[in-house]
């Protein structure tokens, strides 16, 4: 059977889901946000050196750190599509297809979260 086609704006909700779910991870010793999460400079450098005694190839700090602050809107629509597409089951992809196309509604996202007009 066919996957399920979303539209743009399904897309850029699903994203923007993702990015409030996925917080991405800064090395710093200050505090972190609920959309960051903070790892110390201390337990980084530890986790390197662990990393690098079983891995001597381990990229360099730079990189690791790119790949930390991340989020999941900086990464690639056509991958995650992919992995969307080609990971999930059927069924899920359609509920997912769905609850997306609920979400466009202000009364529906009302019900879901339970917030009410102010």
């Amino acid at each position: 059977m066919a996957n399920p086609e979303y539209s743009a704006e399904q897309w850029d909700t699903l994203v923007a889901i993702a990015d409030t779910i996925i917080p991405s991870i800064n090395i710093s010793d200050s505090r972190g946000s609920l959309s960051q999460l903070t790892l110390s400079t201390k337990s980084a450098l530890a986790l390197e050196q662990a990393v690098r005694r079983i891995r001597p190839d381990y990229p360099s700090t730079a990189i690791v750190q790119e790949y930390f602050a991340e989020k999941a809107s900086s990464v690639s629509l056509n991958l995650l599509k992919r992995v969307l597409y080609e990971y999930l089951p059927l069924d899920a992809k359609n509920k997912i297809g769905a609850l997306l196309g609920i979400l466009r509604y202000k009364i529906s996202s009302v019900i879901l979260d339970g917030s009410s007009y102010s």
